[in-house]
């Protein structure tokens, strides 16, 4: 079994059965630990064989691509899944930041760099990040994600109500299950 997340942060992912996550990582990225494969996963082809990963997992990545590049970032994910393999994915659910952005709340009780600011800030946060990271560039909700992946080529799309493997983003999180 082969197994590979794109994106990953400081932590590394818990083996599962006694098999290590490999990584891909983009080679200029200094905030994190150098993956396995380093690439910009916006040049596509990505130098990985294909029908190669068991499961492939991706936490808050997908919102830091082009919103116009999702459909082919994700037939690139499609490509190098093994036959029947699973895609786990994580986004930033954009139905949770418009909810609170129509009630005049934060949504949660994050509290981007420790500030105590108004609904707006987080708002603005949950969208756009800050300046010193990788803007988000794209906004999903369940539909929009189901409708991507299915575009890509996945079937038994799923939601996945699972807690994040890594960094948990709380309740913003909107996780799917995708097969190949």
């Amino acid at each position: 079994m082969r197994l590979l997340e794109i994106g990953p942060g400081k932590k590394s992912l818990q083996p599962i059965d006694g098999i290590e996550w490999e990584t891909l990582q983009r080679p200029d990225n200094n905030k994190y630990p150098a993956g396995t494969i380093q690439h910009d996963i916006n040049i596509i082809p990505w130098p990985i064989e294909s029908n190669l990963y068991n499961i492939v997992y991706m936490s808050h990545v997908l919102e830091h691509i082009a919103w116009t590049d999702t459909i082919e970032i994700l037939k690139e994910v499609y490509r190098i899944l093994a036959s029947g393999g699973r895609l786990e994915i994580f986004v930033p659910d954009f139905n949770i930041i418009v909810q609170a952005f129509l009630k005049k709340k934060s949504g949660d009780k994050w509290k981007a760099r420790g500030y105590n600011y108004n609904y707006m800030y987080w708002v603005n946060a949950r969208i756009f990040t800050f300046a010193d990271s990788p803007h988000h560039k794209a906004c999903f909700n369940d539909e929009h994600l189901k409708y991507c992946l299915q575009k890509a080529g996945f079937r038994n799309i799923k939601r996945n109500k699972n807690k994040p493997r890594g960094h948990d983003h709380g309740k913003i999180n909107l996780g799917m299950v995708a097969k190949k």
